[in-house]
């Protein structure tokens, strides 16, 4: 027995889940709803099958856009409203933010190609749930060194 009245009173503590569900279809985390949105959540869940998970904090990691430029280091779009619009971003967030290191919760997972283990990938987003249903990514993985005078350096290496 789950009492609801104590997953409505602390909203940012929990998350629920549909027991069968994949790709984070009807996942529900607290900390994204408003008090009444959680609870309409909740009383939903409750008519049907669902697990109720204590909520881990994903660790924020800063990340930035990759912004496509030509060998002169141009934008190749016309304005920097038409790059963040492509980018899923606010055009009044402007040029600025299209270089800018922005925090980003992070999963990391391994890949496998083939049975082996062929690297790293990062699932990444601003709200409690990782998915792109929810504004959220999926990234590659690279191993880089980042000086704020210098910029960033990327650094390559083979799995074996």
């Amino acid at each position: 027995h789950i009492d609801l009245d104590v997953l409505k009173a602390d909203k940012d503590s929990w998350i629920i889940k549909p027991e069968d569900g994949y790709g984070s279809k009807g996942v529900v985390a607290g900390r994204d709803q408003s008090a009444e949105d959680w609870a309409k959540a909740l009383d939903r869940a409750a008519d049907t099958v669902y697990l109720v998970q204590s909520f881990a904090p994903q660790y924020p990691m800063p990340n930035t856009r990759i912004i496509p430029v030509d060998e002169s280091y141009k934008l190749l779009y016309s304005s920097p409203e038409t790059a963040a619009a492509y980018l899923n971003m606010h055009p009044e967030q402007g040029a600025n933010a299209l270089s800018s290191l922005e925090e980003w919760n992070s999963l990391t997972g391994l890949y496998l190609y083939n049975g082996r283990f062929a690297g790293t990938f990062i699932r990444a987003g601003q709200s409690g749930i990782i998915a792109g249903f929810a504004g959220g990514i999926t990234l590659p993985t690279l191993l880089a060194d980042y000086d704020p005078h210098a910029g960033l350096a990327i650094r390559t290496r083979e799995f074996s």
